[in-house]
């Protein structure tokens, strides 16, 4: 099932588990194993790569549905889970062809990984700048291209993958 498929009321998967938390918590069960399933359905979501910060057709977001159950908003602003579930996402956008929103979730998962240097292995930081700068390759964006690569080349020297891309960039 895709993680960020959505409904006609554009509401997806992520939305519905911010909900049913908040309902949870609205009926003061907020400590229940069923509230802990929620929070493990909504990590869940975040480990596949659903979107934490899309809108549904009223504009609200997962965080907002939300907003009673403060466990459920901590889950979604977790670092390690929008670290992982950005980069997850900006690949399944490259595979799709969605370029551009591909490279702002590798952008996002980029930020959130050079925030805190133990979230992210400077190999692993290399890479989302490299996949950034395919992504911002297919969209004519060389120059935006050419910062991601410098920036992988400079936590990996030896990117064989990267310099290739660099000297594509330059012919």
């Amino acid at each position: 099932a895709e993680v960020d498929a959505a409904d006609a009321e554009g509401r997806r998967p992520m939305h519905l588990a911010a909900a049913a938390a908040a309902a949870l918590r609205a009926d003061g069960d907020d400590g229940s194993i069923r509230a802990a399933a929620r929070r493990e359905i909504v990590e869940a979501l975040l480990r596949h790569g659903a979107d934490s910060e899309a809108s549904d057709s009223s504009g609200r977001t997962p965080a907002e549905l939300c907003s009673a159950s403060p466990r459920i908003v901590a889950l979604l602003c977790e670092p390690s889970l929008v670290l992982v579930s950005s980069a997850r996402r900006a690949n399944r956008l490259y595979r799709l062809g969605d370029f551009g929103a591909a490279s702002e979730a590798y952008e996002r998962a980029i930020h959130v990984a050079s925030s805190d240097a133990s979230l992210c292995h400077p190999a692993d930081l290399a890479t989302l700048h490299f996949n950034c700068a395919r992504a911002l390759l297919k969209l004519a964006c060389v120059v935006a291209a050419l910062h991601q690569i410098e920036s992988a080349i400079a936590l990996r020297p030896e990117y064989v993958n990267a310099r290739s891309l660099q000297a594509e960039c330059h012919m």
